[in-house]
C-alpha cells in the first residue's frame, strides 16, 4: 500500500527552476507576432478581377481590385497596357508599371485618375497618368493628401474646368500633402483655375528633381501658374519649365517659399504678368537658373512683387516684355516694395517695348553685384530702368551695348542709384547713351568708367535734367556722339573727362581734355568685363583715397602704387592698374 508522502519530506525546487515557467510565459508574450511579408500583386488589361492577384500568371484586371486585396507595404505591379479607371489608394503601397510609355492609367475623362488619402505613403513609378477630368474640383490627374513619390512618371492631358476658377486648381496634380517627383514629366494639363501642371496647396511640400514641366495651361481670365502654382514650400533641382501658358505667371507662381537650383525656364508665355517665374508676397532663392525666351507684359523672364528674391549665377537671355498692353522688364521686373539681391547674374538680349530691357526696378530695392548687361533694349532704360522711389545699388557691374531712346545703359527717374566700380561701355540712346538721370532722381558714381557711349541728341555718356548726379574718381570718355555730358553734374573731385563737357573742376583734381588711354572692353579678371588702363594712362594714381573702394571691379585690392612713384593712390575709374 502506497502511503502519501510526508509533506515535510518533499524536496523544494531550486529557485532558478521554480521561476522558469514564468520566464517562458514572459518570453512568449514579449516575442513579436510575425507580420505578413509584403507581397506583389499583379494586374494586366487581359486579367480578371478575381482572387488575390498574387500569381503573375493569373493577374487581376484593375488597380482598384488589386488594391482592395493588398495589405500595407504591398506592390501593385502593372503590365503593359491601358487601365481605364479612377483609383483611390487608402493604404501604404507601391504602384509600379513597366514604363511611362507602356503602362497607362487613364481616367477616361470621367473623373480623377488617382487620389491618395491622408496619412498614406504611396510610391508610383514607371507609368503615365492621363485623361482625368473634373468639373468644379481640383486635381484631375492626381489629388494627394498623403505622402506621394513619383519616379519616372508622366502626368499628362488632365483637365480641371467648370465652376469657379478657384475650384479648378491643379489639373495635373493637386498636392495637399508631401509630393516628390523624380525623373518625371508633367505636361499638357489644363486648369481653369491655378496651376495647370501642379498646384501646391497651403501647408503642402513639393520637391521636383530631374523633371520637366511643359506645355501646361492655366486658362482662366485671372489664372496663374501655367506650369506650377505654389502656395507653400516648393523645391526644384535640375528641372526644365518650358512652353507653359497663363495670364499671370506662365511658368511658376511662387506665393510661399521656393528654392530653385539648376532650373531652366524657356518659352513660357504670360499674356499679362510674369512670363517665366513670379515671386508674389513670397520668398525665393534662385541658384544656377536660366531664363530664355519667356514673355509677358511685365517681367518677361521674372516678376518680383512685394517679395524677397535672391538670385545667384542666374542668366536672363532673349526674354521679352512687349505685348499689346505694356512692356516693362524684359528680363526682370522688380516691382513695388520688392527686394532683389543679384550676384553673378547676366542679362543679355532682353527687350521691353516700354521700360527696362534688362531690369525694371519700380518702387523697389535692387542690389546688384558682379552683374552684366549686354545687348538689352527698351524705349527707356535699355539695361536698367530705375523709377518711382526705387533704390538701385550697383557694385562691380558692366553695362555694354545696351540701347534705348532714353538711357541706353541706365534710366534713373524719380529714384536713387549708387554705382561703385561700374563700367558703362558702348551703350546708345537718343538721350543719355550711358545714363539718363532725370525728374528728381539722384545718382552717385564712385570709380566708374564710362567709355564709348553715344547719344544722338545729347549726353553720350551722361544726360541729366532736373536731377542730381555726383561723381568721384570717375572716367567719362570717348563718346562718339552727343559729347560726354549734358546737363549739370556735381563733381566730388578726381574725375577725368576726355573732353570738356562735364563741368569738372581742375581745382578739385579733375582732369579735362585728357585721354585716359583705355584698352578695349575685355575679360580682365573677376566676373565682369572691364576697360584696362594703358601703362601711361592719366587715370593711374590720380584718384583720391577718400572713399576709394577696397577693391576694383575685378576684386583686385586698391589703392596700389600703379606708377612706381612710391605713393599709394587710388586709380580713376573701375580698374586699378597693376604695374
Amino acid at each position: 500500500m502506497l502511503r502519501p508522502m510526508n509533506p515535510s519530506r518533499r524536496r523544494a525546487l531550486p529557485p532558478a527552476l521554480a521561476i522558469m515557467p514564468f520566464l517562458v510565459v514572459l518570453s512568449l508574450l514579449a516575442s513579436p507576432i510575425p507580420l505578413l511579408a509584403a507581397s506583389t500583386r499583379y494586374v494586366s488589361p487581359s486579367g480578371a478581377d478575381s482572387g488575390n492577384c498574387l500569381n503573375s500568371a493569373t493577374p487581376c484586371k484593375t488597380f482598384t481590385h488589386a488594391i482592395s486585396q493588398a495589405v500595407a507595404g504591398d506592390t501593385i505591379s502593372a503590365g503593359v497596357g491601358t487601365y481605364t479607371e479612377n483609383v483611390m489608394v487608402d493604404r501604404n503601397l507601391t504602384l509600379q508599371g513597366a514604363s511611362a510609355s507602356s503602362t497607362i492609367l487613364d481616367g477616361g475623362a470621367a473623373g480623377r485618375v488617382l487620389i491618395v488619402l491622408g496619412g498614406i505613403s504611396v510610391v508610383v513609378s514607371e507609368m503615365t497618368i492621363q485623361n482625368g477630368k473634373v468639373t468644379g474640383d481640383v486635381g484631375a490627374g492626381i489629388l494627394n493628401h498623403g505622402t506621394l513619390t513619383l519616379t519616372r512618371v508622366t502626368v499628362s492631358k488632365n483637365h480641371a474646368s467648370g465652376g469657379t476658377a478657384a475650384a479648378n486648381n491643379g489639373a495635373g496634380i493637386y498636392n495637399a500633402g508631401t509630393l516628390t517627383l523624380t525623373s518625371s514629366f508633367v505636361s499638357r494639363n489644363q486648369a481653369a483655375g491655378n496651376g495647370g501642371g501642379i498646384y501646391n496647396g497651403p501647408s503642402a511640400v513639393a520637391t521636383l528633381k530631374d523633371s520637366t514641366v511643359s506645355q501646361n495651361i492655366a486658362s482662366g481670365l485671372e489664372s496663374n501658374g501655367g506650369g506650377i502654382s505654389n502656395a507653400a514650400t516648393l523645391t526644384l533641382k535640375n528641372v526644365m519649365v518650358t512652353g507653359n501658358e497663363a495670364p499671370f505667371s506662365a511658368g511658376i507662381l511662387n506665393g510661399g517659399t521656393a528654392t530653385l537650383s539648376n532650373v531652366t525656364f524657356t518659352h513660357n508665355n504670360a499674356s499679362l504678368l510674369g512670363g517665366g517665374f513670379t515671386n508674389l508676397f513670397a520668398t525665393a532663392t534662385l541658384t544656377d537658373v536660366t531664363f530664355i525666351g519667356n514673355s509677358a507684359e511685365l517681367g518677361g523672364g521674372m516678376w518680383n512683387r512685394e517679395a524677397t528674391a535672391t538670385l545667384t549665377d542666374v542668366t536672363f537671355s532673349g526674354n521679352a516684355a512687349s505685348t499689346s498692353g505694356g512692356g516693362w522688364g524684359g528680363g526682370l521686373a522688380n516691382d513695388i516694395d520688392a527686394h532683389a539681391t543679384l550676384a553673378r547674374v547676366t542679362f543679355s538680349g532682353n527687350a521691353a517695348s516700354i521700360s527696362g530691357g534688362g531690369i525694371y526696378n519700380d518702387g523697389a530695392t535692387a542690389t546688384l553685384t558682379d552683374v552684366t548687361f549686354t545687348g538689352n533694349s527698351a524705349s527707356s532704360g535699355g539695361g536698367i530702368y530705375n523709377h518711382g522711389g526705387a533704390i538701385a545699388t550697383l557694385t562691380n557691374v558692366t553695362l555694354a551695348a545696351n540701347s534705348a531712346a532714353n538711357g541706353g545703359g541706365i534710366f534713373n527717374n524719380q529714384a536713387s542709384a549708387t554705382l561703385t566700380n561700374v563700367t558703362l561701355s558702348g551703350n546708345s540712346a537718343l538721350n543719355g547713351g550711358g545714363i539718363e538721370n532725370s525728374s528728381g532722381a539722384s545718382a552717385t558714381l564712385t570709380n566708374v568708367t564710362l567709355s564709348g557711349n553715344s547719344a544722338s541728341n545729347g549726353g553720350g555718356a551722361i544726360d541729366t535734367a532736373g536731377a542730381t548726379l555726383g561723381l568721384k574718381n570717375t572716367i567719362v570718355a570717348d563718346s562718339p556722339s552727343g559729347a560726354n555730358c549734358s546737363g549739370p553734374l556735381t563733381t566730388q573731385g578726381h574725375n577725368l573727362d576726355s573732353g570738356d563737357t562735364c563741368g569738372f573742376d581742375t581745382e578739385l583734381k579733375d582732369q579735362i581734355n585728357v585721354d585716359p588711354k583705355l584698352k578695349s572692353l575685355a575679360a580682365n579678371g573677376g566676373f565682369t568685363q572691364t576697360h584696362a588702363l594703358g601703362k601711361s594712362s592719366a587715370a593711374i594714381d590720380n584718384g583720391t583715397n577718400s572713399g576709394c573702394p577696397a577693391t576694383d571691379q575685378r576684386g583686385v585690392a586698391r589703392p596700389i602704387d600703379g606708377n612706381g612713384d612710391g605713393k599709394v593712390r587710388c586709380d580713376v575709374g573701375a580698374y586699378e592698374h597693376q604695374p
